[in-house]
């Protein structure tokens, strides 16, 4: 028969004796070794889909991509869409917004006229060929139309269209009087300097081409604005008094005019009427003239008797001598 066996004093002697095994895991585990060598088959796969996936880019509607291969450029102008490239570090991306309208003021900065704050005078102020002192605000839009060149070609655009900007104003205003500038010469401004940013632009190769220039604002300092006003005033009232004269005279000279003509025609009739009256009494008489070279004396008789037909109907009273004369009776109408 067995013995049973005494217990311990110690109880947990006993504990531990009745208590299970744990089973060690083993680092040389060949289950969990085929996993990790599993993974790391994989893993050069993930890697390469990930690097290839990361090439897809998309090109919004308002941009245009430069694809660059190791700095060089390989594709000058993507156009909008869903595209792909070799990924970084065989193909990089730099993308430009070619549809976006860009603007840069020149006599002032936008940030500080949005807030408030006036414009430096230095920067603001032109002096006219007539040595008056204006201060003139343009606005300049432009848009990028080779991206490859603005990218490569010029450093700081905003910088360069200002600085060619007030170089072309400081020009045109100085050839210019202040009264050009401040009436007729807002369009010959505007085309100047437009033109001369963009013949400066073109000769950097910019990929930039200068889609308006505005001229805001053209006015005088304030010290002296009060003379200005003094001055335009006068030129106004001048202008007004000019277009009433011209009115006075547009309504006055078509009724002079009309008169004149109206008097001609009275003349060029009365002087048809005469000459032509005149002509027939001039033929009459050389008929009278024909017939008394013929008989003098019958033909003066019949000239008597006709104006004394036509004088006695008239004649109140009529009295005629009984001695006769030299030339015959003397005949008295009264």
């Amino acid at each position: 028969m067995a013995r049973k066996k005494e217990p311990c004093a110690d109880c947990s002697c006993e504990l531990s004796e009745n208590k299970p095994e744990k089973k060690a895991i083993s680092p040389q585990n060949p289950k969990h070794h085929w996993n990790i060598l599993k993974l790391l088959r994989f893993l050069p796969l993930a890697v390469l889909v990930i690097w290839v996936l990361s090439g897809f880019y998309i090109v919004n509607q308002d941009e245009a991509a430069v694809v660059m291969q190791f700095g060089k450029v390989t594709d000058p102008y993507v156009t909008p869409g869903i595209r792909w490239h070799m990924p970084w570090p065989i193909e990089s991306i730099l993308k430009v917004k070619t549809a976006e309208m860009k603007r840069i003021s020149i006599g002032y900065k936008i940030i500080d006229s949005l807030e408030g704050i006036p414009p430096d005078p230095l920067e603001v102020q032109r002096l006219t060929a007539d040595t008056n002192i204006l201060q003139i605000k343009i606005m300049v839009q432009y848009q990028i139309t080779n991206p490859v060149d603005y990218l490569f070609n010029i450093n700081g655009p905003h910088w360069l269209i200002r600085e060619f900007g007030e170089a072309a104003l400081t020009s045109i205003i100085s050839s210019m009087k202040v009264d050009d500038v401040l009436t007729t010469g807002k369009l010959e401004i505007q085309n100047y300097v437009r033109a001369e940013i963009q013949k400066k632009l073109d000769d950097l190769h910019s990929g930039i081409i200068i889609k308006s220039c505005n001229l805001q604002e053209a006015y005088p300092p304030d010290e002296v604005v009060d003379a200005f006003n003094d001055v335009a005033r006068a030129k106004s009232d001048r202008e007004r008094i000019k277009s009433e004269a011209d009115s006075y005279r547009n309504e006055i000279l078509p009724k002079a005019r009309g008169r004149a003509q109206e008097i001609l025609n009275s003349a060029y009739s009365y002087q048809s009427e005469v000459v032509n009256r005149a002509g027939g009494e001039a033929k009459s008489f050389l008929e009278v003239l024909a017939e008394y070279r013929k008989a003098p004396a019958i033909t003066r008789e019949r000239l008597f008797l006709e104006i004394v037909e036509q004088v006695l109907p008239r004649a109140k009273m009529v009295i005629i001598e009984d001695k006769p004369t030299a030339q015959g009776k003397a005949v008295i109408i009264k």
